[in-house]
């Protein structure tokens, strides 16, 4: 027998049930035509373009992306662990049940991976992603609402939401959502329709759940959350209703759990205790991604038709440094206005004061476990909701600012339906009748006119940004095949999350080899998250590699950086601008721009020129000259400024000992190769000090070097050649006579 909670929606889903018979073919013809927008001038499935991340440093997560995709098919193939790997942060590896695997994805994806390349694989998903997102909102809601443009407005709105186009352009796990939808559906009919079949839904609600935690379990966690406050919402509105549903939801419910367990209990029981597992959120408890309060009625960058000076308010919302690509809030005034309406209109149909009442709970969560305000922390006398569930295991790693995908589905059903239900009240007899019906007639025209607007309001500012992949990483990939399969192998950059391009020779290799460091979530000091590298001794050499190509200094290492000499400094001066230089000082030796600071070490970092760069040691008796503001000391100089600097040169970092730490860390780690990658910030450098440790290069190709099985060779003649290569690099200086001496004891 059915109770006032099971008919809640039954009588919307009857209305529409004999459209939900004919699918909207056309619908979904159109949202994949849209789809295509994004990604121009790359086509689906196209191998020969790479996707630029623009406010992530290039595109570190998007090649992160492609390991993946390559990874899921290699190891099935190889019969490899496909949760746990060594292929990356070598020795130790990576635990990648912890990552953003989304081996699904890799695995559907496969034939072309294997057959093209994962780069194909990539662009063809992120295509499918709009398409598909947007299909499921569509039939999710025309199962409710029997006026199709109502059904389709709403479908728009979730898949090209503002959350979609942000996520779009980094993270491919985050915004490939059909499921939560489907799983939204699923459960409402299992837990408030008594009517439906318990067993059909919850298998279908079960493999969606299993789909979705293996493509992103963090959307997989916030889906069930979503729906536990809905449920929660739900049992508060209806509570007398309450216990004639449970029986009912019991049984879906446990049938949806009993699907899913034996497909996630292993990759769970490796997140909490397999392999380089890590504890903690890898955010950090004070989060920072938070959706703004403001977040709604103010754009940012990412939307087309916004003025200029409010976008750039909106977009240092989230992490308070212009990162849109986490800032998926934005509603917008008209749509947030139609919203309201239909809130109100309708206020007597339950269905709309539940889905409206649910937004607003899932939009308090979005914003964190702090109010922010305008990008300030407002302090208040109760923590927001987010508070209660931020430290609970497996929800203390949701970015609330991500829960905007929710807060979207739901602002676009209370359109659809309001839509629907606006258009059920227009007099019988079409346009006759409405010319007779002036009120109704105009009101439902402005309605139409603030759909518009919302649409418009909400228009992403697209194409992404790409770039041509032959010139640079294939042809790059493609010389590195004369490396031995499975060598361990030391690259230039090294992988970090700064620049992860070893990453993607690595995946166009077909996993060819296996990389120190990486851009991958692993355990740190005392099991908190990190995002690479693991330390590996001797230190001092993975800091120099690490830190030279690296934008700030990485955690856990020193600040060392390649350097072909240092000055001891007897004077500084900070200037004004590059073209207005100050007479020289007496002795000087350097101009350039500040890149790194240490003050507790008393030395920092001058970029001379586009390639090489000096390390500046000071001391109580270095001179410092006022040139517009007060220079006292080391502490005072801030990274990017012009300076000036007079002393003695001494060597550098890159100095002879540095050749026996290079040795070491080669036999250390078991490297069969060293790649080093050309025209980077210090590559001239590091392909110096690896040539004065090992000889010249086993082989050079189109933008690389390589040295393959590097042996230790004699020290003394290496340090011989590296110190007659800082003599000849070097200009001449009154302490010239120190580099001589140092290349006769050598010798």
């Amino acid at each position: 027998m059915s109770t006032p909670v099971s008919t809640l929606f039954s009588g919307l889903e009857r209305r529409a049930r004999c459209a939900v018979a004919r699918p909207g073919v056309l619908v979904v013809v159109l949202y994949f035509i849209l789809a295509l927008i994004p990604n121009l001038p790359t086509w689906p499935g196209d191998p020969r373009r790479l996707p630029i991340c623009t406010n992530c440093g290039g595109a570190p997560d998007i090649k992160q992306t492609v390991w993946f995709l390559e990874w899921t098919p290699e190891a099935l193939i190889h019969g490899w662990n496909p949760f746990v790997t060594t292929y990356l942060n070598y020795p130790r590896g990576v635990n990648l049940a912890e990552n953003t695997g989304i081996p699904l994805l890799g695995l559907l994806s496969a034939p072309i991976t294997l057959l093209v390349s994962p780069i194909a694989s990539m662009n063809l998903l992120r295509w499918l992603a709009f398409g598909l997102s947007a299909s499921a909102a569509y039939f999710v809601l025309r199962k409710f609402v029997s006026y199709l443009p109502a059904a389709f407005i709403g479908g728009l709105l979730y898949g090209f939401s503002p959350y979609m186009v942000t996520q779009g352009g980094v993270h491919l796990d985050l915004m490939f959502v059909p499921f939560p939808p489907l799983i939204l559906l699923g459960l409402f009919e299992i837990v408030g329709n008594n009517d439906a079949n318990p067993v059909r839904w919850g298998l279908a609600t079960g493999a969606c759940m299993v789909a979705q935690f293996f493509i992103s379990v963090e959307v997989l966690a916030t889906t069930v959350l979503v729906a536990a406050i809905g449920i929660l919402l739900a049992s508060v509105m209806w509570f007398r209703d309450a216990p004639g549903h449970i029986r009912h939801a019991m049984k879906g419910l446990l049938l949806a759990a009993g699907i899913t367990a034996p497909f996630v209990i292993y990759p769970i029981a490796l997140m909490f205790h397999g392999p380089q597992h890590y504890v903690g959120p890898p955010q950090g408890y004070d989060e920072v991604f938070n959706a703004d309060l403001l977040g709604a009625v103010v754009p940012t960058n990412a939307q087309l038709f916004a003025p200029k000076h409010l976008a750039q308010v909106g977009s240092h919302f989230v992490d308070g440094v212009g990162n849109i690509d986490e800032n998926g809030t934005y509603l917008g005034l008209p749509l947030l206005a139609l919203v309201a309406y239909f809130a109100v209109r309708f206020r007597r149909r339950r269905e709309f004061v539940f889905l409206s009442a649910l937004a607003l709970v899932v939009y308090a969560f979005s914003l964190g476990p702090k109010l922010v305000v305008d990008g300030r922390v407002v302090r208040l006398p109760v923590g927001l909701p987010f508070r209660a569930i931020s430290r609970v295991p497996g929800l203390d790693n949701i970015l609330p600012v991500r829960l905007s995908l929710y807060v979207m589905f739901l602002v676009a059903a209370i359109v659809a339906l309001g839509v629907d239900a606006q258009r059920k009240r227009l007099p019988h007899g079409g346009s006759e009748k409405l010319a007779t019906s002036y009120r109704t007639g105009v009101g439902h025209i402005a309605i139409g006119l603030v759909v518009v607007l919302s649409i418009v309001a909400l228009v992403p500012r697209w194409p992404y940004r790409s770039q041509p992949l032959s010139s640079r990483y294939a042809r790059f990939a493609a010389d590195l095949v004369a490396i031995p399969a499975g060598s361990v192998v030391l690259t230039y950059p090294y992988p970090t999350p700064f620049s992860d391009d070893a990453m993607l020779w690595q995946a166009l290799t077909g996993m060819r080899f296996r990389l120190l460091g990486g851009y991958a979530l692993i355990p740190g000091a005392r099991g908190a998250p990190a995002t690479g590298p693991a330390v590996l001794q001797p230190i001092s050499v993975e800091s120099l590699l690490v830190n030279s190509y690296a934008v700030a200094p990485v955690s856990g290492f020193p600040e060392i950086v390649a350097t072909p000499y240092s000055i001891d400094a007897t004077s500084v001066r900070v200037e004004r601008s590059p073209s207005h230089f100050s007479a020289p000082l007496a002795g000087s030796a350097i101009h350039g721009t500040v890149s790194f600071i240490d003050p507790s070490a008393r030395w920092f970092i001058v970029d001379v020129g586009l390639t090489i760069r000096v390390e500046v040691v000071v001391s109580s008796s270095t001179r410092y000259v006022d040139s517009g503001r007060h220079i006292w000391g080391v502490s005072e100089l801030r990274r990017g400024e012009l300076v000036s600097v007079s002393g003695n040169r001494a060597f550098g970092t890159v100095h002879a000992s540095m050749l026996d730490g290079l040795r070491d860390y080669i036999d250390n780690n078991r490297v069969g190769a060293i790649v080093v990658e050309l025209r980077k910030r210090d590559s001239a450098m590091i392909v110096r000090w690896v040539t004065a440790t090992f000889g010249p290069p086993t082989r050079s190709f189109t933008g690389g070097v390589v040295w393959i099985r590097p042996s230790r060779g004699e020290s003394l003649a290496r340090r011989a050649h590296l110190a007659r290569a800082e003599l000849r690099s070097a200009p001449p200086t009154p302490d010239a006579r120190r580099f001589r001496r140092l290349e006769h004891q050598l010798e």
